[in-house]
């Protein structure tokens, strides 16, 4: 239709603008094209519509297969969870690649009411792209310098993946304060941070 059409051509405009608004933006605007060619394709041949039937059944089963299964929402979504619920507002969010793109959707729909840093930094420039690599000598620095602008007292919240977790990062956070493990699942670790 023809406000769909306009939908998806505003999204597309302004995903370069607003990316993190517009998830799967690339899968929206293929899907309709790829079901409509299938459906041409199908009308006539009856090869074609054999496979489109397939696709279908096969769909339908999966489907059926993966729906009565509850899945466990996965770690960054619940740590962004209950980090809504534990920082105050003059707390920092120091978040690591999978973490800091559900950080950042929660801060921009008010649900995360404080301020919030990626690690590595570049993560801000293009959230929820990162290899999952341990973290630079860069990274580090980075770290070292955000930790350092903090008071006496204050404290940070730190989401990382357990790759993360390594003695030059213990060095990091003990030279200029006390950290303590506040959640460990396999693949997430969140420490509290205080400054001295």
């Amino acid at each position: 239709s023809s406000a769909s059409s306009t939908t998806r051509s505003m999204a597309l405009a302004a995903s370069p603008l607003r990316p993190i608004a517009f998830a799967g933006r690339t899968e929206m605007a293929v899907l309709p094209v790829w079901i409509w060619a299938v459906a041409r394709c199908a009308a006539q041949d009856r090869l074609a519509r054999a496979g489109a039937s397939s696709a279908a059944v096969l769909g339908a089963l999966a489907l059926a297969m993966t729906v009565p299964f509850a899945r466990p929402e996965p770690s960054p979504q619940r740590v962004t969870a209950a980090l809504e619920a534990l920082a105050r507002p003059a707390d920092l969010v120091v978040a690591g690649t999978a973490f800091y793109l559900p950080a950042r959707l929660a801060r921009d729909r008010g649900a995360l009411h404080v301020p919030l840093v990626g690690l590595p930094r570049e993560l801000e420039r293009h959230p929820g792209w990162f290899p999952l690599a341990p973290l630079s000598p860069e990274g580090y620095a980075e770290l070292a310098a955000t930790l350092a602008g903090r008071p006496s007292g204050s404290r940070v919240w730190l989401m990382i993946h357990p790759l993360f977790a390594t003695q030059r990062l213990s060095e990091v956070l003990e030279a200029r304060g006390d950290a303590r493990e506040a959640l460990r699942t396999p693949d997430a670790v969140v420490l509290l941070w205080v400054a001295r």
